[in-house]
């Protein structure tokens, strides 16, 4: 089962003339492997033995001419096709392999070399030769002697490997292989040792084939990643890598129709009163344009800085129709959205609801949910990559030459941070995108419709904005911040909830929206004083009596008495006379004989004694005391 070769053949591999290999042919090059035939015109020519040349050079035949070679390599392994499940040539083995059968060409080669050697062996030598021949080509003698039991029986074919009939199949029942899976993906990750032997005590219950451990590798080997990426890595991981994608076209929308949002931390230290600080940017960017319409730097993200760059990009461009957002918190605050219902019907309703915009969420913790993911990506690369400070997104990106020693004293300000943001966003809505088929942010702006013309002065927008919360009027006012804010006209009011707006740079007023209007406008309560005048007392005094008449007069108002309310409810109960001696007392005597004398300015008693404390002797006090007593103890 020899491969002979042409002298042309080889001297084509060796990049010679084919009297070249004739000559290295009488000198013995290649061991003698070559025999003597007629070529044309009766002239003496040679066969070379495709085994004598080097291994590259075998190689470099077979892949090259290993096609044309195909026919006589069959021819030599159907001598004994009856001992060999299935055949292949040469040609189907490397369709069968494709990009792993040089691979696979190259260990049948070692395997053809190795064996010659072992067949080349002289008598007395085998002993010693096999074990220096395994030695040399890392085999059994075990593998060595099957190679050459191969290599007599199918030839160089024979040695490469075939492809198991059953690749893919397994040989255990399916209930054992839900076994080994469901053993193996477990959150707590158990080593594959541990589900063998878990399979080994589960076997010999149920009567399974007590496999190898090789075969329980290649059932877990098998497992989808998928699967395996819920099971370790939970939910969240499995949606961002294997949960399938909508992908979605904006073609279809209208100018200011969506805008989305999202904070990045910017990936710049900047210096700061004597620290390093990173700064994080709030975006909103134009959905159907692609434009970045607004956006604003801070220390930290909360709901304020999302509402500043929300004001900015309804000053440029207008307002949306709908806010697609993150799931945080500062997205779902108060302040942007009502955070429950009674606070809605209380007059609350959120910076959102007020400004009559729509809101949508994305899906929770899918990186892929919001497309300005990729601006930001973009942005870092193409601008914070190369500004003084840059500092990666992550510890593996960060350079390696940077010092915060450096930083502090010739790091960018965050004011000359926010010039070059504010020059690149300019660039990038004037750019041109392939996603807009080579037309800028800005030209399609121009040429799509608005979803809305509707527009606020700055002046309602700068309202809206303030923070906002709901809180109850009392007698002493609005609490916030520890203190009482007060306005007259909170006063037909008490008890009653409100939604209060202020600043956070102006905590000295609120603004007052009752029922959903202005109210007044409340500023802080001066605390009355120790000290206080009589002045100071006096206006109070008529403020709260002022305070009360209002509320008895509303009362009074209603015209509805406490004996009727008493009557509609207990007449199914008593009769009448009943009800009658219970709400109007029959004995008036016991009224008038109170033991209880009052004495304020109003009553008898009380003018009586005002006319003894005028007197100048004080013991008229006591004289008029004692008549009093005197009259009491007559009564009894």
């Amino acid at each position: 089962m020899v491969t002979w070769l042409t002298t042309a053949d080889v001297a084509e591999l060796y990049g010679v003339t084919e009297r070249t290999i004739q000559r290295r042919i009488t000198k013995g090059t290649f061991d003698g492997k070559v025999k003597e035939t007629i070529g044309a015109k009766n002239k003496k020519a040679y066969m070379i033995d495709l085994s004598s040349l080097s291994l590259d050079k075998q190689k470099q035949y077979l892949l090259s001419k290993g096609e044309e070679r195909a026919e006589l390599i069959e021819d030599e392994v159907q001598k004994d096709e009856g001992n060999l499940e299935e055949e292949y040539t040469l040609g189907e083995l490397r369709e069968i392999h494709g990009e792993a059968f040089e691979e696979k060409l190259e260990e049948a080669l070692k395997k053809k070399e190795a064996v010659l050697k072992f067949i080349s062996l002289g008598h007395g030598e085998k002993t010693s030769g096999v074990k220096a021949i395994c030695k040399e080509y890392g085999f059994s003698q075990r593998a060595l002697y099957r190679y050459r039991k191969t290599y007599d029986e199918y030839g160089f074919v024979g040695l490469i490997k075939k492809p198991r009939k059953d690749k893919g199949e397994s040989r255990l029942p399916d209930e054992a292989i839900r076994f080994i899976r469901g053993c193996y993906l477990q959150p707590m990750r158990p080593k594959i040792t541990h589900v063998v032997k878990m399979y080994r005590k589960k076997a010999e219950k149920m009567g399974w084939a007590q496999v190898s451990k090789d075969t329980i590798y290649r059932e877990i080997e098998k497992i989808p990643e998928p699967e395996k990426c819920l099971a370790f890595e939970g939910e969240r991981a499995y949606n961002a890598k294997y949960m399938p994608c909508i992908t979605r076209t904006y073609d279809d929308l209208m100018v200011n129709e969506y805008w989305v949002d999202d904070g990045h931390t910017l990936a710049i230290w900047t210096p700061e009163d004597g620290k390093i600080k990173r700064y994080t940017m709030s975006a909103w960017m134009d959905m159907r344009t692609r434009a970045m319409v607004g956006w604003c730097i801070a220390r930290n993200s909360n709901s304020q800085v999302i509402a500043a760059a929300l004001r900015s990009s309804i000053i440029r461009y207008g307002l949306p129709g709908t806010c697609y957002m993150d799931n945080g918190k500062d997205y779902k605050s108060g302040y942007l959205n009502a955070d429950t219902k009674e606070e809605f019907f209380r007059g609350y309703e959120g910076i959102f609801k007020a400004l009559d915009i729509k809101t949508s969420f994305a899906i929770p913790f899918n990186a892929k949910a919001k497309p300005i993911e990729r601006f930001f990506e973009t942005f870092s690369s193409e601008l914070s990559r190369y500004l003084v400070g840059f500092c990666g997104e992550s510890i593996e990106e960060r350079p390696h030459n940077i010092s915060k020693k450096e930083i502090l004293i010739q790091g960018l300000s965050i004011l000359d941070v926010s010039k070059f943001i504010e020059g690149y966003m300019e660039s990038y809505n004037n750019s041109p995108h392939s996603s807009l088929g080579g037309k800028t942010p800005m030209e399609v702006m121009k040429e799509v419709d608005l979803i809305r013309h509707d527009m606020p002065t700055e002046e309602e927008l700068d309202m809206l904005m303030l923070r906002a919360e709901v809180k109850t009027i009392s007698s002493s006012g609005i609490k916030k911040f520890g203190i009482y804010y007060w306005d007259d006209k909170l006063i037909p009011h008490f008890g009653k909830s409100c939604v209060v707006r202020y600043d956070p740079n102006n905590i000295g007023e609120l603004y007052v929206y009752v029922d959903g209007k202005l109210t007044c406008k409340a500023e802080n309560k001066e605390l009355m004083s120790m000290n206080a005048t009589e002045e100071d007392m006096k206006r109070w005094g008529k403020l709260k009596a002022e305070a009360k008449r209002a509320t008895k007069e509303a009362i009074k108002a209603y015209e509805v008495r406490q004996d009727e309310v008493r009557r509609y409810m207990l007449e199914d109960y008593v009769d009448e006379e009943t009800l009658n001696n219970m709400l109007t007392p029959r004995n008036k005597e016991v009224v008038n004989k109170a033991k209880v004398v009052r004495m304020n300015k109003h009553t008898a008693k009380g003018k009586e004694k005002k006319e003894f404390d005028t007197e100048i002797e004080n013991n008229k006090g006591f004289e008029f005391f004692e008549k009093l007593g005197e009259e009491f103890l007559q009564a009894k």
